[in-house]
Protein backbone atom coordinates (compact mmCIF):
# COMPACT_ATOMS: atom_id res chain seq x y z
CA UNK A 1 0.00 0.00 0.00
CA UNK A 2 2.78 2.34 1.14
CA UNK A 3 4.72 1.33 -2.67
CA UNK A 4 1.01 2.64 -4.48
CA UNK A 5 1.12 5.86 -2.40
CA UNK A 6 5.08 6.58 -3.22
CA UNK A 7 4.01 5.46 -7.11
CA UNK A 8 1.82 8.44 -6.90
CA UNK A 9 3.68 10.82 -5.44
CA UNK A 10 3.69 13.15 -8.69
CA UNK A 11 -0.08 12.96 -9.45
CA UNK A 12 -0.49 13.74 -5.24
CA UNK A 13 2.52 16.41 -4.98
CA UNK A 14 0.55 18.05 -8.03
CA UNK A 15 -2.84 17.87 -6.75
CA UNK A 16 -1.50 19.41 -3.07
CA UNK A 17 0.28 22.47 -5.26
CA UNK A 18 -2.77 23.51 -7.07
CA UNK A 19 -5.10 22.67 -4.49
CA UNK A 20 -3.41 25.08 -2.11
CA UNK A 21 -3.02 27.61 -4.73
CA UNK A 22 -6.90 27.50 -5.63
CA UNK A 23 -7.17 28.21 -1.80
CA UNK A 24 -4.77 30.86 -1.88
CA UNK A 25 -6.26 33.00 -5.02
CA UNK A 26 -9.70 32.47 -3.03
CA UNK A 27 -8.49 34.20 0.06
CA UNK A 28 -5.74 36.28 -1.62
CA UNK A 29 -7.21 39.54 -0.11
CA UNK A 30 -6.52 37.97 3.30
CA UNK A 31 -3.05 36.63 2.16
CA UNK A 32 -1.71 39.72 0.71
CA UNK A 33 -2.92 41.61 4.19
CA UNK A 34 -1.42 39.47 6.77
CA UNK A 35 1.99 39.47 3.92
CA UNK A 36 2.36 43.55 4.40
CA UNK A 37 1.87 43.23 8.43
CA UNK A 38 4.56 40.40 8.46
CA UNK A 39 6.99 42.50 6.50
CA UNK A 40 6.01 45.54 8.58
CA UNK A 41 6.58 43.38 11.57
CA UNK A 42 10.04 41.82 9.47
CA UNK A 43 11.65 41.44 12.92
CA UNK A 44 9.34 38.91 14.57
CA UNK A 45 10.70 35.53 13.40
CA UNK A 46 8.18 33.39 15.36
CA UNK A 47 5.50 35.19 13.40
CA UNK A 48 7.09 33.81 9.66
CA UNK A 49 7.59 30.52 11.64
CA UNK A 50 4.55 29.89 12.48
CA UNK A 51 3.46 31.23 9.20
CA UNK A 52 5.76 28.49 7.39
CA UNK A 53 4.61 25.56 9.70
CA UNK A 54 1.12 25.92 8.99
CA UNK A 55 1.53 26.02 5.49
CA UNK A 56 3.33 22.82 5.64
CA UNK A 57 0.98 21.36 8.30
CA UNK A 58 -1.75 22.19 5.84
CA UNK A 59 -0.06 20.50 3.10
CA UNK A 60 0.37 17.39 4.65
CA UNK A 61 -2.96 17.33 5.95
CA UNK A 62 -4.40 17.85 2.00
CA UNK A 63 -1.28 15.36 1.09
CA UNK A 64 -2.73 12.69 3.18
CA UNK A 65 -6.46 13.48 2.08
CA UNK A 66 -5.49 13.20 -1.73
CA UNK A 67 -3.75 9.93 -1.08
CA UNK A 68 -6.76 7.84 1.12
CA UNK A 69 -9.14 9.30 -2.01
CA UNK A 70 -6.78 7.35 -4.42
CA UNK A 71 -6.25 4.44 -1.85
CA UNK A 72 -10.39 4.09 -2.09
CA UNK A 73 -11.05 5.17 -5.48
CA UNK A 74 -7.70 4.05 -7.64
CA UNK A 75 -10.05 3.82 -10.59
CA UNK A 76 -11.01 7.12 -10.10
CA UNK A 77 -7.42 8.64 -9.53
CA UNK A 78 -6.86 10.23 -12.38
CA UNK A 79 -9.70 13.50 -10.73
CA UNK A 80 -6.78 14.47 -8.65
CA UNK A 81 -4.64 16.66 -11.14
CA UNK A 82 -7.65 17.07 -13.55
CA UNK A 83 -9.95 18.52 -10.52
CA UNK A 84 -7.15 20.67 -8.39
CA UNK A 85 -5.93 21.90 -11.91
CA UNK A 86 -9.24 23.07 -13.10
CA UNK A 87 -10.36 24.38 -9.99
CA UNK A 88 -6.91 27.12 -9.97
CA UNK A 89 -7.83 28.07 -13.75
CA UNK A 90 -11.28 28.17 -12.65
CA UNK A 91 -10.74 30.86 -9.84
CA UNK A 92 -7.55 32.44 -11.28
CA UNK A 93 -9.70 33.12 -14.59
CA UNK A 94 -13.34 32.93 -13.85
CA UNK A 95 -14.25 32.12 -17.70
CA UNK A 96 -17.64 31.52 -16.67
CA UNK A 97 -17.90 34.60 -14.79
CA UNK A 98 -16.80 36.76 -17.26
CA UNK A 99 -19.10 35.25 -19.80
CA UNK A 100 -21.98 35.72 -17.47
CA UNK A 101 -21.41 39.38 -16.86
CA UNK A 102 -20.32 40.10 -20.16
CA UNK A 103 -23.77 38.67 -21.38
CA UNK A 104 -26.00 39.21 -18.14
CA UNK A 105 -26.47 35.53 -17.57
CA UNK A 106 -28.19 34.51 -14.43
CA UNK A 107 -26.10 32.16 -12.12
CA UNK A 108 -27.76 29.39 -13.53
CA UNK A 109 -26.15 30.14 -16.51
CA UNK A 110 -22.92 30.28 -14.77
CA UNK A 111 -23.06 27.24 -13.45
CA UNK A 112 -23.44 25.80 -16.40
CA UNK A 113 -20.89 27.36 -18.66
CA UNK A 114 -18.52 26.08 -16.00
CA UNK A 115 -19.24 22.19 -16.13
CA UNK A 116 -19.44 22.79 -20.34
CA UNK A 117 -15.75 24.47 -19.24
CA UNK A 118 -14.88 21.37 -17.35
CA UNK A 119 -16.15 18.80 -19.22
CA UNK A 120 -14.24 20.76 -22.41
CA UNK A 121 -10.80 20.58 -20.25
CA UNK A 122 -11.34 16.46 -19.19
CA UNK A 123 -11.29 15.72 -22.88
CA UNK A 124 -8.73 17.86 -23.83
CA UNK A 125 -6.68 16.23 -21.07
CA UNK A 126 -7.54 12.54 -21.36
CA UNK A 127 -9.69 12.44 -23.73
CA UNK A 128 -9.22 11.85 -27.50
CA UNK A 129 -9.16 14.98 -28.90
CA UNK A 130 -5.41 15.34 -29.45
CA UNK A 131 -5.27 11.96 -30.82
CA UNK A 132 -5.79 13.53 -34.22
CA UNK A 133 -2.54 15.95 -34.10
CA UNK A 134 -0.16 14.44 -35.64
CA UNK A 135 2.69 14.55 -32.75
CA UNK A 136 4.05 12.34 -29.67
CA UNK A 137 5.44 12.47 -26.63
CA UNK A 138 8.40 10.58 -25.55
CA UNK A 139 8.59 8.81 -21.85
CA UNK A 140 11.49 7.11 -20.20
CA UNK A 141 11.53 5.42 -17.20
CA UNK A 142 14.02 3.39 -15.12
CA UNK A 143 13.21 1.61 -12.13
CA UNK A 144 14.64 -0.53 -9.66
CA UNK A 145 13.43 -3.05 -7.47
CA UNK A 146 14.10 -6.12 -5.05
CA UNK A 147 13.05 -9.78 -5.58
CA UNK A 148 12.03 -11.94 -3.12
CA UNK A 149 12.91 -14.57 -5.65
CA UNK A 150 16.75 -16.34 -6.99
CA UNK A 151 17.96 -15.34 -10.03
CA UNK A 152 17.06 -18.36 -11.78
CA UNK A 153 12.95 -18.32 -11.38
CA UNK A 154 12.95 -14.30 -12.23
CA UNK A 155 14.29 -14.38 -15.46
CA UNK A 156 11.91 -16.90 -17.27
CA UNK A 157 9.84 -13.82 -16.43
CA UNK A 158 11.52 -11.36 -18.49
CA UNK A 159 13.36 -13.83 -21.16
CA UNK A 160 10.50 -14.20 -23.81
CA UNK A 161 12.37 -15.27 -26.27
CA UNK A 162 14.27 -18.70 -24.20
CA UNK A 163 11.34 -19.26 -21.79
CA UNK A 164 7.96 -18.56 -23.31
CA UNK A 165 5.16 -16.28 -22.70
CA UNK A 166 3.34 -18.59 -19.91
CA UNK A 167 5.80 -17.21 -16.73
CA UNK A 168 5.82 -13.52 -18.48
CA UNK A 169 5.84 -10.41 -15.69
CA UNK A 170 3.13 -9.24 -17.64
CA UNK A 171 -0.37 -10.55 -16.83
CA UNK A 172 -1.93 -9.88 -20.01
CA UNK A 173 0.82 -11.42 -22.53
CA UNK A 174 -1.60 -14.05 -24.18
CA UNK A 175 0.95 -15.04 -27.23
CA UNK A 176 3.71 -15.00 -28.40
CA UNK A 177 4.41 -16.30 -31.75
CA UNK A 178 8.01 -16.66 -33.66
CA UNK A 179 8.11 -14.65 -37.07
CA UNK A 180 9.02 -16.92 -39.53
CA UNK A 181 12.14 -16.04 -41.46
CA UNK A 182 12.92 -13.41 -39.12
CA UNK A 183 15.29 -14.29 -36.20
CA UNK A 184 14.86 -13.16 -33.02
CA UNK A 185 11.88 -11.62 -33.54
CA UNK A 186 7.95 -12.73 -32.14
CA UNK A 187 4.79 -11.67 -32.97
CA UNK A 188 3.42 -10.82 -29.44
CA UNK A 189 -0.61 -10.16 -28.27
CA UNK A 190 -1.53 -8.39 -25.17
CA UNK A 191 -5.16 -9.07 -23.81
CA UNK A 192 -6.93 -5.62 -23.33
CA UNK A 193 -10.87 -6.94 -23.16
CA UNK A 194 -12.78 -9.84 -24.53
CA UNK A 195 -11.60 -11.11 -27.80
CA UNK A 196 -9.99 -7.31 -28.09
CA UNK A 197 -6.02 -7.98 -28.32
CA UNK A 198 -2.97 -5.30 -28.99
CA UNK A 199 -0.72 -6.38 -31.30
CA UNK A 200 2.89 -5.93 -31.19
CA UNK A 201 6.42 -7.52 -32.50
CA UNK A 202 9.05 -7.96 -30.77
CA UNK A 203 12.96 -7.91 -31.69
CA UNK A 204 15.43 -9.08 -29.22
CA UNK A 205 18.33 -7.10 -29.06
CA UNK A 206 20.70 -8.43 -26.55
CA UNK A 207 19.92 -11.97 -24.57
CA UNK A 208 22.37 -12.72 -21.87
CA UNK A 209 21.04 -15.64 -19.76
CA UNK A 210 20.18 -15.01 -16.55
CA UNK A 211 21.67 -11.44 -16.31
CA UNK A 212 20.10 -9.22 -19.41
CA UNK A 213 17.41 -8.84 -21.87
CA UNK A 214 17.07 -6.08 -24.24
CA UNK A 215 14.54 -5.83 -26.78
CA UNK A 216 13.15 -3.33 -29.05
CA UNK A 217 9.10 -3.20 -29.32
CA UNK A 218 6.60 -1.92 -32.09
CA UNK A 219 3.16 -1.93 -33.13
CA UNK A 220 1.92 -3.71 -36.34
CA UNK A 221 -1.04 -3.03 -36.75
CA UNK A 222 -0.66 -0.09 -39.43
CA UNK A 223 1.91 1.74 -40.58
CA UNK A 224 0.06 4.87 -39.70
CA UNK A 225 0.04 4.14 -35.86
CA UNK A 226 3.52 1.89 -35.89
CA UNK A 227 5.09 4.55 -33.83
CA UNK A 228 2.53 5.08 -31.20
CA UNK A 229 4.37 1.74 -29.53
CA UNK A 230 7.42 1.99 -31.01
CA UNK A 231 10.10 1.65 -28.36
CA UNK A 232 13.18 -0.11 -26.18
CA UNK A 233 12.50 -1.97 -22.83
CA UNK A 234 15.75 -2.91 -21.51
CA UNK A 235 15.89 -5.17 -18.18
CA UNK A 236 19.22 -6.41 -15.82
CA UNK A 237 18.92 -8.91 -12.90
CA UNK A 238 21.54 -9.12 -10.16
CA UNK A 239 21.68 -11.90 -7.47
CA UNK A 240 22.60 -10.73 -3.77
CA UNK A 241 23.67 -14.14 -3.06
CA UNK A 242 21.02 -14.67 -0.58
CA UNK A 243 17.73 -15.71 -2.82
CA UNK A 244 17.24 -12.22 -3.25
CA UNK A 245 17.03 -10.77 -7.39
CA UNK A 246 17.79 -7.11 -8.11
CA UNK A 247 15.84 -6.14 -11.02
CA UNK A 248 16.71 -2.94 -12.93
CA UNK A 249 14.55 -2.57 -15.85
CA UNK A 250 14.33 0.89 -17.80
CA UNK A 251 12.10 1.29 -21.36
CA UNK A 252 11.50 3.97 -23.53
CA UNK A 253 8.40 4.70 -25.48
CA UNK A 254 9.85 7.23 -28.78
CA UNK A 255 6.16 8.53 -29.57
CA UNK A 256 2.91 8.44 -27.53
CA UNK A 257 -0.54 10.03 -27.57
CA UNK A 258 -0.03 13.22 -25.20
CA UNK A 259 -3.09 11.80 -22.54
CA UNK A 260 -1.37 7.89 -22.63
CA UNK A 261 2.78 9.69 -22.15
CA UNK A 262 0.48 12.00 -19.02
CA UNK A 263 -1.11 8.77 -17.56
CA UNK A 264 2.47 6.70 -17.83
CA UNK A 265 4.20 9.73 -16.04
CA UNK A 266 1.78 10.09 -13.36
CA UNK A 267 1.19 6.49 -12.36
CA UNK A 268 5.35 6.12 -12.67
CA UNK A 269 3.84 3.12 -14.76
CA UNK A 270 7.11 0.81 -14.98
CA UNK A 271 8.10 1.40 -11.34
CA UNK A 272 4.46 0.47 -10.69
CA UNK A 273 4.67 -2.75 -12.83
CA UNK A 274 7.82 -4.23 -11.11
CA UNK A 275 6.38 -3.39 -7.93
CA UNK A 276 3.32 -5.58 -8.82
CA UNK A 277 5.52 -8.05 -9.93
CA UNK A 278 7.45 -8.32 -7.01
CA UNK A 279 4.23 -8.88 -4.57
CA UNK A 280 3.32 -11.42 -6.46
CA UNK A 281 6.43 -13.28 -6.52
CA UNK A 282 6.29 -13.09 -2.94
CA UNK A 283 2.73 -14.31 -2.92
CA UNK A 284 1.78 -11.25 -1.29
CA UNK A 285 -1.13 -8.55 -2.66
CA UNK A 286 -0.43 -7.01 -5.37
CA UNK A 287 -1.47 -2.81 -4.64
CA UNK A 288 -0.49 -1.57 -7.58
CA UNK A 289 -2.45 -0.15 -10.57
CA UNK A 290 -1.19 -1.65 -13.42
CA UNK A 291 -1.86 -5.08 -11.28
CA UNK A 292 -5.58 -3.56 -10.40
CA UNK A 293 -6.31 -3.01 -14.56
CA UNK A 294 -5.03 -6.62 -15.58
CA UNK A 295 -6.94 -8.19 -13.33
CA UNK A 296 -9.96 -6.29 -14.32
CA UNK A 297 -9.09 -6.90 -18.14
CA UNK A 298 -8.59 -10.88 -17.06
CA UNK A 299 -11.58 -11.24 -14.92
CA UNK A 300 -14.07 -9.85 -18.30
CA UNK A 301 -12.40 -12.88 -20.31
Amino acid sequence: MFRLIYRQRRRLLFGTFFLMMTVAAQEWGQIDELFVDMVTASGQFITWLALGLTILLVSVIVFSGLALFVLVFRRARMMVEMITFWGFLNVTLKPAERLSEQFHLSDVFTALITLAFLLTFVSIVYGTVLDGFRFGLDWKSKRRVRVRRPIEEVWPAFALAECGPESNWEQILHDAQPVPDEPDSFDISYLMGPSTFQQQRHTVMECEAPNHYRYRFSGNISIKNRRLTDGEFDVTLEPDGKGVTFVTASQHNKAMLPRMALALWFDDQLGDALDGFAARARGKMDWSMTGLEHRKTLSLT
